[in-house]
């Protein structure tokens, strides 16, 4: 499954960075590991999309402009406007790979809601790069665009076997190596662009070209989650001043949210307004 993960970077919507927000308040951490889209200038906008995922027994997290979803054994694509592509028919056990030849399983019925989220996101990528997703037909799986035309006639008995073949003839996305942090800096991670680090110190965030000069061009906003002792979650998101852009409140004590704290133009994050329902939001740049 390693190239369907580096093909995801080329829907340059969903990178989420791994920098700790979970459990009661974002703490700083070692962030060699970090990856980074180059920032953008302007102000940082978030837009909420109530409504998105209502009436879908199960859906993903965007992979570029499209979340994949399924309701009623039909399984197809939704756009942050609204459109919709319905793909193929299958059973939600098809769709979630129980009982499947191989022993190559999903989430189980239990799962946990981000952890289907994110399994399906994965497994149903669409793939910006090469305009196609996991196409289901006569019991087997290849790859089709999103108005059903064949790009990969379905040969696999499952999405793992597909992928493992999607990575023989697509090689991996190469990725920056880590360097040094600046010193003093709090949090850092690099530009995969090799064009020079971010530097997080207190609530601003600062960016570094490769001879370590501060460049004008800003990042764009910070997410941190905090968790009271009544399981009150309250989601921040700041900008790259320091001003406060939208804040969210649940009372549910395992709030959906990314494993990430610095987002930059394009990025989605999910909010678990109560059992059943999710608010996504993105990140853009006016």
């Amino acid at each position: 499954m390693g190239m369907k993960r580096c093909a995801l970077l080329l829907a340059a919507a969903l990178l989420l960075l791994g920098c700790g927000c979970a459990g009661k308040q974002a703490a700083s951490q070692s962030t060699t590991q970090l990856r980074a889209l180059k920032p953008a200038e302007g102000t940082a906008v978030v837009t909420q999309h109530p409504g998105l995922y209502d009436g879908y027994e199960y859906f993903g997290a965007f992979t570029g402009d499209w979340a994949f979803v399924y309701s009623q054994g039909q399984a197809g694509y939704r756009a942050a406007g609204g459109e919709y592509k319905p793909l193929y028919a299958a059973d939600a056990d098809t769709v979630l790979q129980q009982g499947r030849k191989g022993g190559y399983e999903g989430p189980a019925d239990d799962t946990g809601l981000w952890q289907r989220m994110d399994w399906l996101a994965e497994n149903y990528a669409y793939l910006s790069g090469a305009d196609m997703v996991p196409w289901y037909e006569g019991g087997l799986w290849g790859f089709s665009d999103l108005d059903g035309n064949t790009k990969l006639e379905s040969q696999f008995d499952n999405l793992a076997a597909m992928w493992a073949y999607q990575e023989t003839i697509a090689p991996p996305l190469p990725t920056a190596q880590p360097v040094q942090p600046p010193e003093g800096a709090e949090v850092w991670w690099t530009d995969p662009e090799g064009e020079g680090v971010y530097v997080l110190v207190g609530e601003k965030i600062r960016r570094y070209n490769a001879q370590g000069t501060e460049l004008t061009t800003p990042a764009l906003a910070r997410l941190t989650l905090q968790t009271d002792e009544k399981g009150k979650s309250t989601l921040t998101i700041t900008d790259q001043d320091g001003r406060q852009l939208i804040q969210l409140t649940s009372t549910q004590p395992d709030p959906l949210h990314t494993e990430s704290e610095l987002r930059f133009d394009g990025d989605w994050f999910y909010w678990k307004t109560d059992e059943g329902s999710v608010l996504p939001c993105r990140i853009t740049v006016e």
